[in-house]
């Protein structure tokens, strides 16, 4: 399992890094807000559960804080995938039964096993960078295809930031 969540994460990447390239692209969206919030989010839930399944103490940003700009989304994308892979490199198979304690969902006792939270991120993710393409499709973009299986055929290229 652990070989197919490595291969899923970097996946992730190089398909969070199309994204990225896609909405640089389109200037009249780098100061969009609904896509500023989202990608926040994505990169937030993203760190949040990394944080969880490397036992570090997890901390939330500030509500009343302002959007982060584009450029710093996509720095803190890059680092926080570079921390996964980190992680998964690393990472015994063995751990990824182990319960961890994920307490965003209003119950401190919450529990799941760890690679069920990596492939929450995985579909949480899928999920919000699916609303952001339409979205920049919307706005014209000739979104470039990144489903996972166009991936593999491609030969699972790395990320390009």
């Amino acid at each position: 399992m652990l070989n197919q969540l490595r291969d899923l994460i970097s996946y992730q990447e190089w398909a969070d890094s199309q994204f990225f390239s896609e909405w640089l692209k389109i200037t009249d969206l780098h100061s969009n807000e609904e896509l500023r919030k989202r990608t926040g989010h994505i990169v937030m839930v993203q760190r949040l559960f990394l944080d969880l399944l490397e036992n570090q103490q997890t901390v939330f940003p500030d509500k009343n804080a302002p959007l982060p700009e584009l450029n710093f989304l996509r720095g803190r994308s890059k680092e926080i995938h570079e921390r996964w892979k980190t992680f998964l490199s690393t990472v015994p198979e063995n751990t990824m039964q182990d319960q961890i304690k994920v307490p965003f969902f209003g119950n401190p006792d919450y529990a799941v096993k760890a690679e069920e939270a990596i492939i929450q991120v995985l579909l949480h993710t899928q999920h919000h960078r699916a609303q952001n393409l339409e979205l920049l499709n919307r706005s014209g973009s000739k979104t470039a295809i990144i489903d996972w299986i166009l991936w593999i055929l491609k030969g699972k290229p790395a990320a390009e930031w």
